[in-house]
């Protein structure tokens, strides 16, 4: 078996011109035109010159492969008549070597090719000599860019030393690969995060052939870090500002792993007492412990510590949110509300965190709003009763002037026709409606809002111009009622004649002197609601100052001797107790105009 070496070797194709007969050298210079290997393998009889100086006629077959470094190879076989059948195994082994070394070098290209990573062939001075697509990418040069440059040029300074010391450790056979993280140096000027593994291919002396680079982009990976850094920074940061909350962890085994700043405030102990010897159920009280143990019936164990119970929540996904005592540093005892939360790694607990707020303040409140609610019933209860006692007596009061009223007339019927007679005729009629709708409200056993009424809005406000006919008269006030005739508001009838009498009087006692004073009553309706305006141009309130106070209980603005500042906080408080709402408007000088939002009496549709 012989090897014909087609690249330039003159010497080489001189001595087979001296062995081959002169006449065969034709043959010869085909056996070298690799056009005539297109079909396979080239064969043929050759006669050669033996040493000797006889000729020898021999069949030869040859076969084109590649070598170690791709370059083309002719292999020729020569035998005489009968070949031995070890020379044709050989001669076939050969051939499937060949045919394997081919099929090995595409499949190569392929996965160098199509790779989802960076590749890269470099010689050993570090200058690129092949890169597939996905390296191009992630650096941002085309291939023949690359080719004109070595790794350094694209390598960040600081990251270079390392590259080179794990390179000449390669180098020198100390390792046989190795990876790193660097950067390299995008077109654009970027940063690109890689991970980098190299190994070396070596040719048949030993000596550094080409490097084989595998380049993996990690940048989103590094951008992620750094944001996950810098969240758990901020939480650490967090954790160390929350100086009125205890942040408190602890192991699988109960021991405190880590103590916040508002935990040394609550509890009084530092981290250094606590942080590795200290087990947080000491923190709680065994009788609060045994009573969270009693609660869970079908717990498995007998006598389970206070982490038996949190794993036992956590098995079953049961939140853990409760008041508990904490038990400072020295014994002193602190109502606390609790979470603990289980902390998890690949699905198993390894750990618990204790978030805890002192609610000492919050208790003293509850027990201050419990003492209030309790007064507050038995006040509402005395009220309750003193409303049923005044009801009774004015009913009776209101039955006996109306009586003397009916008297008075039956002995003198012609004084009927009196103006001031029929005023008091028409007081002692609103009195007596006055205290039929305070008993139906003081006696109602159902809620408020069951209890409203479709009223005529129109008939309310005529029904108020009459009953302050003398205060109207007498101040010289003009009144406009401009609302529709047929609209209709729910309400309780003894709120709304009240609502709209305090709001007409307050406009009379407040009307500015020297010009003529009006109050209008006007509305807007839609198919849900009513708004009634009431206004005037009287003295005016300023907002700026007053405005948030308006409302309130015991709140005068204007300097009357006769004013309680309890009307508006009444009225407030009857319009939203019928499911309403009130606000006003209102311009120092020039006048007010309340606005009172009630549900509609004729909805639309209904």
């Amino acid at each position: 078996m012989q090897t014909l070496d087609l690249r330039d070797k003159p010497d080489e194709i001189l001595k087979w011109n001296k062995i081959i007969a002169p006449e065969d050298l034709n043959i010869f210079s085909e056996l070298q035109d690799l056009q005539n290997y297109a079909k396979g393998e080239f064969k043929g009889v050759l006669r050669l010159r033996h040493f000797k100086g006889y000729i020898l006629t021999m069949d030869f077959f040859s076969y084109l492969t590649k070598d170690e470094k791709g370059e083309d190879l002719v292999l020729i076989a020569f035998r005489r008549k009968n070949f031995s059948s070890e020379e044709i195994s050989e001669l076939q082994l050969i051939k499937e070597r060949g045919e394997n070394d081919r099929i090995n070098r595409q499949v190569f290209e392929g996965s160098f090719k199509n790779a989802a990573i960076g590749m890269a062939l470099l010689d050993p001075t570090g200058r690129w000599i092949e890169v597939n697509e996905r390296l191009c990418q992630i650096v941002g040069y085309s291939p023949e860019e690359l080719q004109q440059l070595t790794f350094q040029d694209i390598t960040h300074p600081d990251d270079l030393e390392a590259d080179l010391s794990l390179l000449n450790e390669l180098v020198e056979g100390k390792r046989e690969f190795y990876q790193m993280e660097k950067r390299y140096f995008h077109k654009n000027g970027n940063l690109v995060y890689i991970i980098l593994s190299v190994s070396l291919v070596r040719d048949s002396t030993g000596q550094p052939l080409y490097f084989i680079s595998q380049i993996t982009d990690a940048t989103a990976l590094k951008e992620t870090q750094k944001e996950l850094g810098k969240a758990l920074s901020d939480l650490e940061n967090i954790l160390e500002a929350s100086s009125q909350v205890s942040i408190i962890g602890f192991d699988r085994n109960g021991i405190i792993s880590s103590f916040n700043k508002g935990a040394e405030n609550l509890l009084k102990f530092t981290r250094e007492e606590v942080i590795g010897k200290l087990p947080y159920a000491a923190l709680h009280l065994e009788q609060e412990i045994q009573e969270r143990r009693n609660e869970l019936l079908d717990f498995p164990d007998e006598n389970p510590g206070l982490t038996d119970i949190l794993k036992f929540l956590a098995d079953h996904g049961l939140p853990h949110t409760r008041e508990w005592s904490f038990k400072a540093k020295g014994g002193k005892e602190m109502p606390v509300q609790v979470t603990i939360t289980p902390i998890e790694k690949n699905h198993q607990i390894t750990g618990y965190l204790s978030v805890a707020t002192d609610i000492k303040e919050l208790k003293r409140a509850q027990k201050e709003i419990s003492s209030i609610l309790h007064i507050t019933q038995e006040q509402n209860s005395r009220l309750k009763n003193f409303a049923n006692i005044v009801s009774h007596n004015l009913r009776n009061h209101s039955a006996n002037f109306k009586n003397l009223l009916n008297l008075y007339l039956e002995e003198i019927p012609q004084h009927g026709e009196n103006e001031i007679v029929q005023m008091l005729l028409m007081a002692s009629g609103q009195l007596e409606d006055t205290i039929y709708d305070l008993e139906k409200i003081v006696t109602s056993n159902k809620s408020t809002h069951e209890d409203l009424e479709c009223l005529n809005l129109n008939n309310a406000v005529e029904k108020v111009i009459k009953s302050v006919h003398p205060l109207l008269a007498d101040t010289e006030t003009v009144v406009l009622n401009n609302i529709p005739r047929d609209l209709k508001v729910m309400a309780l009838p003894a709120y709304l004649d009240s609502i709209i009498l305090n709001l007409t009087t307050n406009a009379i006692k407040y009307r500015e002197t020297g010009r003529k004073s009006y109050i209008k009553f006007s509305a807007l309706r839609d198919p849900e609601k009513v708004v009634i305006k009431i206004e005037d141009n009287g003295v005016g309130i300023d907002m700026n100052k007053f405005g948030d106070k308006i409302f309130g209980m015991y709140k005068t603005f204007h300097g009357n001797e006769d004013a309680r500042g309890i009307g508006l906080f009444i009225t407030k408080n009857q319009v939203e107790t019928m499911g309403g709402r009130i606000s006003v408007f209102s311009v120092p000088g020039e006048g007010t105009v309340f606005e009172i939002t009630l549900k509609r009496g004729d909805k639309i549709g209904g």
